[in-house]
Parts: structure tokens; sequence; C-alpha cells
């Protein structure tokens, strides 16, 4: 992780992290050594496999990955996934019209979601 942070730490020093524009979303994968107990839907309650959750910045850099079995919903990572970004983010109330956005699917559509987000601003 350290030399995730570091390289992230190097490309915003010469690129920049666009943080302005953030993106999460998640894949399942199937657990490949399980085929046949796994079955079609590797997202089916209590099929095994892996999720894999993605925080991006507005360039596709990621920013945060979560690790989770494949039958545990989005939503409920969230929380996890913003506290995991592995730089330190920006103060944006110090700039006139600057402001963050999380572009986020349906999967996280609801109060629980909301309000995690709000906290973190």
């Amino acid at each position: 992780m350290r030399m995730w942070q570091r390289g992230l730490c190097e490309y915003n020093e010469i690129k920049g992290i666009y943080w302005e524009w953030q993106s999460d979303d998640s894949s399942s994968v199937k657990a490949s050594l399980a085929q046949e107990a796994v079955g079609a839907n590797p997202t089916d309650m209590g099929k095994k496999g892996t999720k894999r959750h993605i925080l991006t910045d507005g360039s596709d850099v990621s920013l945060s990955i979560v690790i989770t079995g494949a039958n545990v919903h989005d939503v409920k990572e969230l929380e996890t996934l913003l506290d995991s970004i592995v730089i330190a983010r920006p103060d944006f109330n110090y700039k006139v019209g600057s402001m963050e956005n999380l572009c986020l699917d349906k999967g996280y559509f609801g109060e629980p979601a909301l309000e995690v987000i709000v906290l973190r601003g």
C-alpha cells in the first residue's frame, strides 16, 4: 500500500489528481477454484467469489480499493471505500465555486448512502 500511496503522491505532484469528479463501482469475480459450487452468478447469496469496490478520480486513477465477498451489497462498503482513500483529500471549502462530485449507480440510492456521502463532504 505504501508503494501505491507514494505513486499517487508523485502522480498528484506531476499531473494532479482530478478530485472534482470521483466515481465508485464494483465488479464480482467468481471463485476460480470452485466453479461447480459458484453457479452462474457469483452475487447470489451464499455463493463464493469476491467483489472489488474501486473509487477513482475523474481521470480513472484508483484512489481506494476494498475487497469483499461477492454477496456484499455495494452500499454497505461505501463508507469503508471513502475512508480508505490512500492520500489526503484537499479542502474544497477554501476555493469559491469548488466542489467534489461523486458518481454512483443505482445500488447506492437511498438515505444510508446519502448520509455517508454528506458526512464526508
